[in-house]
């Protein structure tokens, strides 16, 4: 089944929703946004590259020439990166994100389990 048919089939309209994702400019991070796109959502793309993340955009721009797509700097790995990317995110409503690094980060646990996606309210 291909990837469109599926989320035709398994998911609803996004329209007016607004997801946060890291990782967004490759690999699944990317292949989220897309899904997300296709189904009208909007999209906060937060990146370490702001260069490779404006190259992505126009591309997903191309594929999909109404998205709504917003790009934010945050470094995970810099206190300072953080704070400046709360700061510039806080008054947008988002109704889910996505972090590889909190899939990858134990010590945000302490049953050292993995939580790939970590919802804030269901849609």
């Amino acid at each position: 089944m291909s990837r469109n048919k599926w989320l035709n089939k398994n998911i609803g309209d996004l329209t007016g929703k607004t997801v946060l994702i890291t990782g967004s400019t490759s690999g699944v991070g990317l292949e989220a946004v897309r899904c997300l796109l296709y189904k009208n959502c909007s999209v906060i793309m937060a990146v370490r590259n702001i260069e490779k993340a404006n190259m992505v955009k126009t591309n997903l721009l191309n594929e999909f020439p109404n998205a709504n797509i917003k790009i934010e700097v945050v470094d995970q790995s810099k206190r300072t990166s953080i704070m400046s990317f709360v700061s510039s995110i806080k008054n947008n409503v988002i109704d889910s994100f996505t972090s590889k690094f909190l899939a990858t980060a134990p010590e945000f646990n302490n049953k050292k389990e993995y939580y790939p996606q970590m919802n804030l309210k269901k849609f």
